[in-house]
């Protein structure tokens, strides 16, 4: 065990798991168990390898799940994979080389193409399942669920049934968001969480005409170029001033708050409110398309709340057939509705030169005519947030299209009442939750595309639809085709036909495709057989716990599971839900390659291990972004070098000869450390009961960190080096503290934790793995608060002296003849009489006085000006006048006291306290001191033979304990030590040789005139002297 490097072994600590089946072993641990804890994996998409982002989640799954096991609950580990949609559509088009989208993968053929899906799905979740493992996750993987399956598709058949039966189903008309290159709908839900990017586009002030009135415009405000020739109507702010201005020879109407846009000088003519332009018409530059002959509008000018007076002209140009928002405008005001584009952003017949063109190249060929025509005032450019396809990161576009839709006003209520039944962590997720549950419009389902849930809806030509529930249903309705549906996907559902139930008339399925959340929000139902196993079913459902990266699924995966268990069940389908938030680069920017902040899990896990990892996920406030990179991965990798170091230094006494055995404490030292070790436990409990795993790796971290390694430790290690009874009782508590410490860590690093045990403690114990000990249960009787608290006040006195002895300049080495602690804090005094050996001890300090009061002392005390005048102003002057009137001694009791002085003056009283005074202190020759809040200390500098002796003693056993470990010594290796010094040092050291020899395993020690003779050498300078030594 050398410098702890978990890239090293955690591969050796994999192959033990694998050989000694020890995932299983634990599994029958807690089969019996009259306990049980569900979990729901949400599914991650099996279409790449797993990136460090999802690293993160699934260590806080891991860790949840390990934690239950150990404490022998009854749980389920099914992993899942999301494997259809888009997002594998996607990947497969790459894969192939596929330019033209859809052209593409009808050419290469439907069924070819969902081949092709599935066999990514198969490839990426092995890569994603290989991963998780180097993770360190257990799961069972082989009984991993798919999204994908006929199972999973027919229990979404079922829901959309249930939906129609209940009347929810419906086929709407409506501007929806619109993929060009996918040719599809994009999820809404999708799109304010994960599809806004900041862009750069044309910001255009056009000026259209006012009908009727001679060189007198509209000024009008898009960044949509391309909806201009769909245009139908502009609109106002009925509550808005408007504003008539005069240019040259030219009058614009535009808002009043907004006169800043225009260009030159400007005179207002005239003022009205939006509601009296309302009514009015204007010209606009394509009246003459025969796509806005055939809608027969007018141009008039409309009113609607949303026309803003915060940016662009306060005018806006409405047009109903390219986005939602126009599109109801235009519903309420019976303005047409024009939809210019086709699936693949084409423009359609009846825009003459624009027909056939994209809409990614239209608009500078629209600008250049509009300029042509003189319908620009001016042209700019405007940085804004855009929708984008969240699959491909194509700009989206809004199209007026037939789709499939869930209504959402008969569940809306129910949803909300049910997610205040969950316990979210942290507890914004749920406001965030209900926010969107009460403006959330209703669900669009269908996309047009090949690779996912085909959709149960068929079709006759007489506009009848009917939806099939069941594949046994399917089977009973079809009257052809049925022999050739191999599996629940396209084309192959696509050739069953069925009767039309109302005309007779052969149906057809609808083309679409399901939203790929309905795939996710189903899980607990098709996991659990809801169907046909409904005492299964209860036995998990609802979950306990879920989690996942919360910005990413508030409207997604959160959503869909509410929805869907609250339709199918009337109840949350969890209980309670951690959420993580997104992981940035560690220079706070997104992750990218080129950028060259971006790390691959592979990566990580081969440079810094698995653990480390595991680590800097595991003490992160979830809560908060996580900035991601090598240097925070080195900081975690040191802190458990800390662990791993001390696990090497109890190794060295767990040697020959030992035994565990059980010990009653004696020391307060030992108490301590058995209190803090139970207290412990208790907190990593309570935090990880409350969903805060954070602090529970932190509450673990500060005690291997500080309570074990740089406190205990430092306490007992004078105990250490020699041979008694009380160094068989600590290294009994040093045995028992470390192995419930790997126990309580075996959750969250389970590599570092299994090798620690497998090298220091698989020899005392019966146990094979670390992860197969019941989780430790912490022991109330135990918990020494009263101890714990006075030790670390003890800590907080041994601090401030070390912080003295800095003044003075004298290092922890050399002793120190006396302490005196200054205080009036009854809990001061107490800890330091109790705890004054542990003072002493870690100090350096050979005697310690408690006192209240230390004569000798003389204070100077003199007003703060800068901190009175700014609180009493004008009386400052008196109030410092009434304090001069006041002894010294006085003014330090009542501070003492009091903490305050109360000094009346003609206005009332003044308060003032220690930051209002400047104190000078005189102390007696021979002491240096320091005040801390409610206490006090000064050591005395006085040195005596004695003392120089201990100091040149400690100082060459230090120099000579870094020589045996850069020698490559071991602890058990004996030396023969000489040493070269002057007499007088010579002297000084003889009268320790015996303490010395012990702590440096020498079998002599020799004063020589030269150590040449020596293998290896070294010096130590010291208080104006040389000390040489060396050993063979």
């Amino acid at each position: 065990m050398n410098t702890y490097d978990p890239a090293k072994f955690e591969k050796e600590i994999l192959a033990f798991w694998a050989k000694n089946k020890t995932y299983d072993k634990q599994k029958k641990l807690y089969a019996n168990s009259k306990k049980r804890w569900s979990f729901i994996d949400g599914p991650i998409t099996a279409n790449n390898p797993m990136g460090v982002h999802h690293a993160w989640g699934r260590t806080l799954k891991d860790l949840y799940l390990r934690w239950h096991a150990m404490r022998r609950f009854e749980i389920r580990r099914q992993n899942g994979f999301d494997a259809q949609g888009l997002w594998i559509e996607r990947e497969v088009e790459k894969e192939l080389g596929f330019k033209n989208g859809k052209k593409d993968i009808e050419k290469f053929g439907i069924d070819n193409f969902v081949k092709k899906c599935k066999d990514r799905v198969e490839k990426m979740s092995a890569k994603q399942t290989e991963q998780s493992i180097r993770l360190g996750q257990w799961m069972d993987w082989d009984d991993s669920y798919f999204t994908h399956t006929d199972k999973a598709n027919e229990y979404k058949w079922h829901f959309i049934k249930f939906c129609h039966d209940k009347g929810w189903l419906y086929k709407g008309k409506d501007v929806i968001p619109w993929c060009p290159r996918c040719a599809t709908a994009e999820s809404k839900h999708a799109i304010t969480t994960e599809g806004y990017f900041e862009v750069e586009h044309d910001s255009i002030y056009l000026q259209f005409s006012v009908v009727g009135k001679r060189d007198e415009y509209f000024l009008v405000w898009t960044t949509t170029p391309w909806t201009i020739p769909a245009d139908t109507a502009i609109a106002v702010n009925p509550n808005l001033t408007y504003v008539k201005v005069k240019q040259d020879d030219k009058h614009f109407w535009l808002v009043e708050s907004r006169l800043q846009i225009l260009r030159g000088k400007y005179e207002v003519e005239e003022k009205k409110q939006g509601s009296d332009l309302a009514g009015m018409n204007y010209e606009m530059p394509y009246a003459s398309l025969e796509a806005q002959k055939s809608a027969n509008t007018k141009h008039p000018v409309v009113a609607w709340d949303l026309a803003s007076g915060e940016d662009g002209t306060g005018i806006v140009h409405v047009a109903p057939g390219c986005g939602p928002e126009d599109y109801a405008l235009g519903k309420k005001e019976g303005l047409p509705a024009i939809s210019p584009l086709d699936e693949e952003g084409n423009f359609m017949a009846g825009y003459e030169k624009f027909s056939g063109k994209n809409v990614a190249v239209v608009n500078p060929g629209i600008i250049a005519d509009l300029e042509k025509s003189g319908f620009i005032y001016k042209l700019e450019k405007i940085k804004h947030r855009y929708p984008h396809c969240t699959r491909c990161s194509t700009q989206l576009v809004f199209r007026l299209v037939d789709e499939w839709y869930i209504s959402m006003d008969a569940l809306r209520e129910k949803l909300i009442e049910q997610n205040k039944t969950i316990k979210w962590v942290p507890e914004t997720g749920q406001r965030y939750e209900e926010d969107w549950l009460h403006n959330m419009s209703d669900w669009l389902i269908s996309r047009k595309r090949y690779y996912g849930l085909p959709l149960p809806i068929w079709e006759c030509r007489n506009g009848h639809h009917e939806v099939i529930g069941s594949v046994a249903e399917l089977k009973k309705r079809a009257v052809e085709g049925y022999s050739k549906m191999k599996e629940l996907h396209r084309p192959y559902v696509d050739y069953v036909k069925i009767k039309c139930s109302e005309c007779n008339e052969k149906m057809s399925r609808v083309s679409d495709v399901g939203d790929v959340w309905m795939d996710a929000g189903m899980v607990p139902f098709f996991t659990l057989d809801w169907l046909t196993n409904k005492k299964y079913f209860d036995k998990w459902y609802p979950a306990d716990f879920v989690t996942e990266c919360g910005p990413g699924q508030y409207r997604c995966w959160f959503f869909f599971m509410l929805l869907h268990s609250v339709a199918l069940t009337g109840k949350a389908p969890f209980k309670s839900i951690l959420t993580n938030e997104l992981m940035k680069g560690e220079d706070g920017r997104e992750m990218h390659k080129s950028w060259g902040n971006a790390i691959w899990f592979d990566e990580a896990a081969d440079k810094v291990g698995a653990d480390v990892m595991r680590w800097k996920y595991c003490t992160h406030y979830s809560a908060k972004e996580l900035w991601f990179g090598w240097k925070g991965l080195e900081e975690q990798r040191k802190n458990l070098n800390v662990l791993w170091n001390l696990s090497n230094y109890l190794k060295i006494y767990f040697g020959k000869g030992f035994k565990p055995k059980q010990i009653k404490p004696v020391s307060a030292a030992d108490k301590w450390i058995l209190s803090k070790l139970e207290s412990l436990k208790k907190k990593v409990d309570v935090n990880l009961e409350s969903l805060q795993p954070h602090l529970a790796a932190l509450e673990l971290q500060d005690f291997f960190l500080n309570t074990f390694s740089r406190e205990y430790v430092h306490f007992v290690r004078e105990i250490l080096s020699s041979e008694s009874k009380e160094k068989d009782a600590v290294l009994q508590i040093m045995y028992d503290a470390m192995l419930d410490l790997l126990v309580l860590l075996a959750p969250f690093v389970p590599f570092t934790a299994e090798k620690i045990y497998l090298e220091v403690f698989r020899n005392f114990q019966k146990e094979e793995s670390v992860h197969l000990f019941a989780w430790p249960e912490f022991n109330s009787k135990s918990i020494n608060e009263k101890l714990e608290a006075e030790v670390g006040t003890a800590k907080g006195l041994i601090s401030t002296i070390l912080a003295v002895r800095e003044k003075l300049q004298r290092s922890v080495r050399w002793p120190v003849k006396s302490a005196i602690i200054v205080t009036e804090d009854h809990d001061i005094k107490s800890a330091a009489e109790n705890q004054g050996e542990l003072v002493k001890t870690l100090a350096n300090v050979l005697y310690l006085d408690i006192t209240h009061e230390l004569k000798g002392i003389k204070h100077i005390v003199k007003p703060n000006h800068s901190t009175i005048a700014p609180r009493y102003k004008d009386s400052t002057a008196e109030i410092i006048a009434k304090v001069a009137m006041v002894s010294t001694e006085s003014l330090m009791r009542k501070l003492r006291q009091d903490k305050k002085v109360v000094i009346k003056y003609s206005k009332g009283d003044a308060e003032l306290h220690e930051a209002d005074f400047i104190i000078e202190e005189k102390l007696p020759a021979g002491l240096v001191g320091q005040a801390v809040g409610n206490y006090s200390v000064y050591l005395d500098t006085v040195e005596t033979p004695e003392m120089l002796a201990l100091g040149f003693a400690r100082e060459l056993t230090r120099a000579v304990q870094d020589l045996r470990k850069k020698a490559g010594l071991q602890k058990r290796d004996k030396i023969k030590l000489l040493v070269t010094a002057d007499k007088e040092t010579e002297g000084l050291l003889a009268k320790h040789t015996k303490e010395i020899k012990e702590k440096i395993g020498a079998t002599s020690l020799e004063f020589v005139k030269s150590v040449e003779k020596a293998k290896h050498k070294g010096e130590v300078k010291m208080r104006g002297k040389t000390i040489v030594f060396g050993f063979s």
